[in-house]
């Protein structure tokens, strides 16, 4: 959260931010707005326009879209938790925060960001393969 917040984004845009993203990111003094889907261009202009409200507390639980029938129909299909985090956040969530000055990144700012990136994409990738067993054992 803190080296999201150091590249100067100020609110993540996304479908949906479970208990692990929001904490992460109102911890950084990141703003959260959810329910947002379409072009980032529009979202970006419906953010400005004052159309977007941010949130107070997580929009959905902590394995949201795990269940039933849902898939990967979770936020943007970006995973859950810290994926929704970096993933939108690195991503659509980005652009707010891009239209200021970049921050200069020096490389200790990028090995993080690349940690935390890896380690939302192997959370992502055991959910799916989780996902994908319990399928399997249903058909099977």
């Amino acid at each position: 959260g803190q080296m999201i917040a150091s590249k100067g984004v100020q609110v993540v845009l996304t479908g949906n931010c479970g208990p692990n993203a929001y904490q992460v990111l109102s911890a950084a003094g990141i703003q959260i707005i959810t329910g947002v889907s379409g072009k980032v261009r529009d979202a970006i202009q419906a953010y400005k326009s004052g159309q977007l409200q941010p949130i107070s507390q997580p929009n959905v639980g902590s394995h949201f879209g795990m269940g039933g029938g849902m898939g990967m129909g979770r936020g943007m299909g970006m995973g859950r938790g810290m994926g929704m985090g970096m993933g939108r956040g690195m991503g659509a969530g980005m652009m707010p925060g891009a239209a200021q000055a970049p921050q200069p990144t020096s490389p200790a700012q990028e090995l993080e960001i690349l940690k935390a990136q890896l380690e939302a994409l192997t959370q992502q990738i055991s959910d799916v393969q989780r996902r994908i067993q319990e399928l399997e054992k249903k058909e099977g």
